[in-house]
């Protein structure tokens, strides 16, 4: 009796501890503090620190090893660093030291884990969401005393434009032109990223409890959060998350659900803040962005599609291995323009070339499939289709979290059951 309650309580500890790390990796992939962007521009060495820190703690606490495959992986990515640092003549190691340790973190998670980390993750942005919501809520009716309130305990630093308490975000250039209500960032730096967290939520959610999406509130509490965001790309990612819960249903009802589907998506083209970002599309002058910054000194991060149009010359000028971690390389630096690109896609091509481009590409299909056998769904290439939509508008796809989702395959892990996936099984097998 005695073991089996010790049992329990390591269990039950583990449980917390498994909880702790996925909480940390979600904030971390919202990035919506100085703190947490650290994982990426290591600005503040503790708040690179800590990830890696509690990864490697996990990694001996459960005695992970890393697969063969995985060590592949990371050799592959070694030579490639070797052969972009001979074509430059330069090392950039804060470069590899930042892939390494996301591929690092994103092994852990799915190794750990397994399955779990969906449901876990799930979990997560569902209290995530209930917390979001209220808070967005008391923004709607009251902004000046939620600002008020949140700004001393802001994380992000003394910045009126920019008040982030770890589990919500207020953005105060996030009202639309057309639109007067606030836009809900949630706990990333931006409502549309904060959209893109809560669709992949959504997507485990119908895969994990094989599309009943009457069983439990979660799916219609994500939704009613997806719907504060107002964000273009998230409606754009919900319209084909419904498309594929309505591909998984019987044929009566497919059929009935597609006309729905298509009048909810010219519905939802017609919205102010649709058609605004759209507009945006047919506005955008690279060469006055660039002007205007080589003058006056001025720091640009363009739309998607701009940013996408500007790596693209990036990828032509560097088509097979990229430029790397050389960022003095980019045709936009090399005329004295400071301008980020926000386009995932854009980002890979530019960054890793025709070379990173397939891999991604493989990679991606290759887990689609596998997601698809393991979860008796049909449709695998919704799996892609979402994270290619990702892809377009968000560097997200870098991102350990996301990684989860399109790098981390089975054969990249031990040997193990895909079809176990109760996310508190041994906890219920314990107590029999």
């Amino acid at each position: 009796m005695k073991n089996q309650l010790r049992s329990l309580s390591n269990a039950k500890r583990n449980l917390t501890i498994d909880y702790c790390f996925m909480v940390m990796t979600i904030i971390y992939a919202g990035s919506a503090s100085q703190f947490t962007a650290s994982l990426n521009t290591w600005e503040y060495p503790l708040g690179l620190l800590v990830p890696v820190a509690f990864s490697i703690w996990i990694m001996v606490e459960r005695k992970l090893s890393f697969s063969y495959l995985f060590g592949f992986l990371l050799l592959g990515f070694l030579g490639y660093f070797i052969i972009v640092t001979f074509k430059f003549r330069e090392v950039h190691p804060r470069f590899f030291g930042i892939y390494i340790v996301n591929f690092f973190l994103a092994y852990v998670v799915v190794n750990a884990f397994k399955q779990r980390f969906l449901i876990m993750y799930v979990n997560i942005v569902y209290y995530l969401c209930i917390i979001c919501i209220a808070f967005w809520g008391i923004q709607v009716v009251a902004p000046g005393i939620l600002t008020s309130l949140l700004q001393p305990l802001s994380v992000s630093g003394p910045n009126e434009h920019h008040i982030n308490v770890i589990v919500y975000t207020i953005e105060s250039d996030v009202i639309l032109e057309n639109f007067a209500i606030p836009r809900n960032s949630g706990f990333a730096w931006e409502p549309g990223a904060f959209a893109t967290f809560i669709n992949l939520a959504i997507f485990s959610q119908l895969i994990t409890s094989k599309f009943n999406i009457f069983k439990t509130t979660k799916f219609w509490v994500l939704s009613i959060a997806l719907l504060t965001t107002m964000s273009t790309t998230g409606y754009s990612l919900y319209l084909i998350l419904l498309t594929f819960y309505a591909y998984n249903q019987k044929s009566k009802y497919f059929v009935a659900l597609v006309p729905i589907i298509l009048v909810l998506t010219i519905y939802v083209s017609t919205l102010p803040f649709m058609t605004e970002k759209l507009r945006e599309v047919s506005m955008f002058n690279t060469e006055e962005l660039i002007y205007n910054s080589v003058t006056w000194g001025f720091d640009y991060r363009p739309q998607r599609f701009e940013s996408l149009q500007i790596d693209f010359i990036d990828f032509l000028n560097h088509p097979i291995v990229g430029y790397g971690g050389h960022s003095e390389a980019k045709w936009t630096e090399q005329l004295g323009a400071k301008i980020s690109t926000v386009s995932g896609i854009g980002n890979l091509l530019a960054i890793f070339g025709i070379v990173g481009f397939l891999f991604f590409s493989y990679s991606l299909v290759k887990i689609s499939i596998d997601f698809a056998a393991a979860f008796g769904y049909k449709g695998w290439f919704f799996h892609t289709l979402l994270i290619l939509m990702i892809s377009i508008s968000y560097a997200l796809i870098f991102t350990p979290l996301v990684m989860c989702f399109w790098l981390i395959r089975s054969k990249y892990l031990p040997k193990y059951d895909l079809l176990k996936f109760k996310a508190y099984s041994y906890l219920i097998a314990l107590q029999k």
